[in-house]
């Protein structure tokens, strides 16, 4: 498993679910971030992210996974 792993989407103003392409240990170690700010308005279940309210439209949403090396 690689120590970082990432995907790129864009807001449209009404989806709040998207995928999550790499797998991963735990949730607290996924990131999202919405115009490069970090966000924590969201859950993960399995291998999709919802945000707690849709992301804006044209918003860069940046989805990673950040897993500590101890």
């Amino acid at each position: 498993m690689s120590y970082l792993a990432r995907v790129s989407y864009t807001g449209n103003g009404s989806t709040t679910g998207y995928a999550i392409p790499f797998s991963y240990i735990a949730t607290t170690h996924i990131k999202a971030y919405l115009a490069d700010v970090e966000t924590a308005a969201f859950t993960v279940s399995g291998s999709t992210l919802t945000f707690t309210s849709a992301p804006a439209n044209a918003v860069a949403i940046l989805i990673k996974r950040v897993t500590p090396t101890d």
